[in-house]
């Protein structure tokens, strides 16, 4: 028993290679497309450094409002008046205040004990040389922007300031946004503006290849000047004279052709003469 032998399926169609208008336009819109994402990073990147400046320099502001309400702790007698915040419950009050966010602050003698605010909340790391520091942290599931700032003193003591970063998140967020639709607005415009040059640019070549395809296949003679030496690119001018140069070429063949036809019909035409003779 023969097993039958699979049929041929029917042979792929070629695809047609694409054109030089979509061709160009492909490689445009790519580019546009690109700059538009590098830009956009760019953006995010220049915005989220400026926006976590300004928003540090707020918090350490805090820092230092608190340790100027900072008593006590006297190098002569610091056992009679040790470090001690100076306000009061409303002004405690006013100065967690935020709109949108959620502030902590606590206040540490220099061996680490605590002297007032959360004492959940501990301090960061200073590096050596420095007066204060920023660094995340998370707590209870959100995540926080500390700043801790060290008062060399005397008295010496350190402040810690933390909030919520919500409102800094969307703050990036409306400013990616808005900036990435400014600029794939301008990149549409930019991308419609160059499309329309690149299809004047290459209507000669249209209308160029329009006037060979019309073209009778004994019309031998050059081709318009305005498709050639006149074309509204140095390019279609120069395939426009290559082609002119072609067609005189060929037409310098023909004729050679029947020059020659001309002559082997006359040297034929003198022995059959004689013969008929």
């Amino acid at each position: 028993m023969t097993l039958a032998s699979p049929e041929p399926g029917p042979a792929p169609l070629h695809q047609q290679p694409p054109d030089l208008r979509q061709r160009i336009g492909r490689r445009v819109l790519l580019s546009l497309v690109l700059i538009w994402g590098l830009g956009s990073t760019v953006v995010l990147g220049v915005g989220n450094h400026f926006v976590a400046e300004a928003f540090d320099r707020a918090l350490l502001d805090d820092a230092h409002a608190v340790a100027a309400h900072v008593r006590g702790g006297q190098p002569t007698d610091p056992a009679r008046d040790p470090l001690r915040l100076d306000l009061t419950p409303r002004e405690v009050g006013l100065l967690r205040f935020d709109q949108s966010e959620t502030v902590w602050f606590a206040v540490y003698a220099p061996d680490g004990s605590f002297i007032a605010g959360d004492p959940h909340l501990a301090p960061g790391v200073v590096a050596a040389g420095n007066s204060h520091a920023f660094s995340q942290l998370s707590q209870d599931g959100r995540e926080l922007r500390r700043a801790t700032l060290q008062i060399a003193g005397p008295p010496s003591f350190t402040v810690v300031m933390a909030q919520t970063t919500a409102e800094r998140t969307q703050l990036l967020r409306r400013l990616l946004v808005y900036s990435g639709l400014a600029q794939l607005w301008l990149l549409v415009v930019l991308g419609s503006w160059l499309l329309r040059g690149i299809e004047r640019d290459l209507h000669p070549l249209g209308a160029l290849q329009d006037a060979m395809d019309q073209r009778d296949a004994a019309d031998l003679q050059p081709l318009p000047p305005a498709l050639t030496q006149q074309a509204s690119t140095s390019d279609v001018q120069r395939l426009g004279v290559a082609l002119d140069g072609l067609l005189a070429r060929v037409q310098q063949s023909l004729h050679a052709q029947r020059e020659f036809a001309g002559n082997v019909a006359h040297e034929l035409r003198t022995p059959l003469a004689g013969i008929r003779a």
